[in-house]
């Protein structure tokens, strides 16, 4: 009889911790909700431990090594997709997809940039990238595409370099992918956002050296190399 009662115990325990393991599943799942990141209908980082994920694969067509190249000049950047990236706001913390990248940028047969090799460090966070993924924008956000086809989708990315020390000089890389002749291209516009104010970075006075970004502003057709 003690027999049976130590099985019938034992059958219980298992069958608890089984139980246990289910609910604790299920509440995980209910708390990690899965929302696509660049659905319209979605209000982005407002629900806590949600996991705001590239369901589309949007991100995906820019990944790989692009490269301008003229007589004189080159610029290489490398994309990578990096999935579930943490972000935190006040008490609420969230997760989503990001496309970061590096670059390399020569002029006149002199580099001025190379940080390519930022790329090879597992970051937790994204910003700690010198180009990271914004928004997913259309045809009429800024800045305007104007030779670009109504539904076209075009991603914003945050651009900054290491020569950069002023507080409030910053740009953006928007871009889209296009295939010309077979040939896989993103065309960026490479824009200026905010002046720089002449005060270093995390600083209250001290004077900033950077004026402007190492990369000339405008319009680049990147071949995928």
């Amino acid at each position: 009889k003690l027999k049976k009662i130590f099985f019938f115990n034992l059958f219980m325990i298992k069958n608890l911790n089984i139980l246990v393991l289910l609910l604790l599943s299920v509440n995980c799942k209910a708390q990690n909700p899965i929302i696509p990141r660049y659905n319209n209908g979605a209000t982005f980082g407002e629900v806590n431990n949600a996991y705001y994920k590239d369901v589309d694969n949007f991100l995906n067509q820019f990944e790989g090594i692009w490269q301008y190249t003229t007589t004189t000049d080159t610029l290489t950047v490398r994309f990578v997709k990096k999935l579930k990236m943490k972000l935190t706001y006040g008490r609420i913390f969230y997760y989503t997809d990001f496309l970061v990248g590096e670059f390399r940028y020569v002029e006149n047969g002199v580099e001025k940039t190379n940080t390519l090799s930022n790329l090879s460090i597992n970051h937790l966070n994204a910003f700690n990238y010198n180009l990271y993924s914004s928004s997913k924008i259309g045809k009429y956000n800024y800045p305007r595409c104007n030779e670009c086809e109504d539904n076209v989708e075009r991603l914003r990315i945050t651009f900054d370099e290491p020569a950069n020390d002023d507080d409030m000089l910053a740009a953006d890389f928007v871009i889209r992918h296009e295939i010309e002749a077979g040939v896989e291209k993103i065309k960026v516009q490479f824009i200026l956002m905010t002046s720089p104010i002449g005060i270093k970075k995390d600083t209250d006075t001290t004077p900033s050296v950077a004026r402007k970004h190492t990369i000339p502003y405008g319009n680049y057709t990147l071949i995928k190399q």
